[in-house]
């Protein structure tokens, strides 16, 4: 009776330590998306619903008179708004790997009061970290779409030239 005792102290402890370092994690990076959201959140805005049509005009402008220094800025823009969609995209998928980690944690052997905080910290990772701007959600397939459409309008505009 004493070693079952014993063992479901020390698994409690095991499981109080790894609740411990999932809720540190969060807190890190809620405190990083929230920085970055602050930092970049006023820039980003405007610079998405703009990146279609100033990435239009630039390739309209390469198309029509092959000047390096026309597909330079839009090269440099695209890699400016991938870097962009990249750290984002990276805050989400820590943020789905911390849910997934505090989903597999053992619940059953947490005592009562601990228990509760568990239950309160499942209901706060219900909200993704994610950057909701005026029309969209800033993630990579969201980049790709836009490079896409940005491709199909260069050729076409190429093909007419």
């Amino acid at each position: 009776m004493q070693k079952t005792s014993l063992s479901r102290v020390q698994n409690l402890e095991l499981v109080k330590r790894k609740f411990r370092d999932i809720v540190d994690c969060h807190q890190d990076l809620k405190l990083c998306f929230d920085l970055i959201q602050d930092v970049l959140g006023a820039l980003t805005y405007p610079a998405m619903i703009c990146f279609v049509p100033i990435t239009a005009c630039f390739s309209t402008a390469f198309a029509k008179d092959f000047n390096k220094a026309y597909l330079l800025e839009g090269l440099l823009l695209a890699a400016l708004c991938y870097f962009n969609f990249y750290s984002w995209q990276t805050i989400a998928d820590l943020g789905e790997i911390i849910q997934e980690a505090a989903y597999n944690m053992d619940w059953y052997d947490m005592d009562k009061a601990m228990n509760k905080e568990y239950l309160i910290f499942l209901m706060k990772l219900q909200r993704p970290h994610e950057l909701q701007s005026a029309i969209f959600v800033l993630q990579m397939p969201m980049f790709l779409r836009l490079m896409r459409s940005v491709y199909s309008f260069f050729m076409l505009m190429y093909q007419m030239n």
